[in-house]
């Protein structure tokens, strides 16, 4: 189970604090996916697709279909889905080709409805 877990910034007056999500993988390793400065709601947003990606990579099933949507936004920062590649939980993304899903769209949409 991952969990969210915050950082004082002790040089910025920003209303933003700095986020982390900690989790122990399948060899009881303990994971930190660092967010960074980030709003709460934001922050929680991660953590609920983090989560989701562990429990699917853990139960050897897809991700929810609005995890995968997520996964392949432009909102989601390059950094984070490289980290999330390393950790297993994300396939690499292809720049030319794009994410495994954005080759077939009309497969994607078929399995969200």
């Amino acid at each position: 189970m991952a969990s969210l877990h915050t950082e004082e910034s002790k040089t910025s007056r920003s209303d933003k604090k700095t986020y982390k999500i900690r989790w122990r993988d399948t060899q009881q390793r303990q994971q930190i996916l660092y967010i960074g400065k980030a709003s709460k709601k934001s922050a929680n947003e991660y953590l609920r697709h983090v989560s989701e990606l562990i429990d699917a990579t853990e139960a050897g099933r897809r991700p929810e279909p609005e995890t995968e949507l997520w996964l392949r936004s432009n909102n989601l920062n390059s950094r984070i889905r490289g980290k999330l590649t390393e950790f297993g939980l994300a396939e690499p993304e292809n720049e030319k080709l794009g994410t495994e899903a954005e080759k077939y769209p009309g497969r994607v949409l078929s399995e969200l409805r």
